[in-house]
């Protein structure tokens, strides 16, 4: 996430996930051409015995499943991966979430009075690892607004959520900072 405007009323925060788009449609890509080139790929790397025991069948079922597997990226792309935008505007009361996606676009409000902060919620793997994602916590019925679907490593949502909420100890709010297991 990047802070695209930072102002004494306004603070505007995006997150563009151009390298995880990059690598869907490289991953994409190379399990096309992968399926497309299978036949001779695995002829160049397996033995004659094997080559002569597939059935020309096994071979287009091969090269059909890897090909469509490349829908899987694709799909993650047209779903998922979305331009999120976090406007927290004083001077209009509002806190705006607009989502834009490829197939889908959705703008949601909240009021900023009744934010509180910005926290970390976590998940917690069996073998003890930790992910965070950036909420906004609110004091109304809203109450925890995630900023993002997933959770992720890193100090990336930390980070964020420092910058916002000293943002909003610039403008004479007092916070409250709450951690959420989520």
């Amino acid at each position: 996430m990047k802070i695209l405007e930072h102002g004494s009323k306004r603070l505007v925060v995006e997150e563009n996930p151009i390298v995880l788009r990059m690598l869907c449609f490289v991953l994409a890509a190379s399990l096309l051409i992968l399926g497309i080139a299978f036949r001779p790929i695995f002829s160049l790397i397996s033995t004659d015995l094997a080559v002569r025991a597939t059935e020309s069948s096994g071979w287009l079922l091969a090269q059909t499943l890897i090909s469509a597997s490349a829908v899987i990226p694709l799909g993650v792309v047209l779903s998922v991966l979305k331009i999120r935008r976090y406007i927290f505007d004083s001077s209009t009361n509002l806190v705006t979430f607009e989502s834009v996606g490829v197939l889908r676009s959705s703008v949601s409000e909240y009021p900023f009075s009744s934010l509180i902060g910005v926290g970390l919620g976590q998940s917690f793997s069996a073998s003890g690892g930790r992910t965070t994602r950036a909420v906004l916590e609110f004091n109304d019925a809203h109450g925890i607004v995630p900023m993002k679907p997933y959770f992720q490593s890193g100090k990336g949502p930390a980070q964020i959520a420092e910058k916002i909420n000293s943002w909003l100890l610039r403008g004479g709010r007092s916070l409250d900072h709450l951690e959420t297991d989520l």
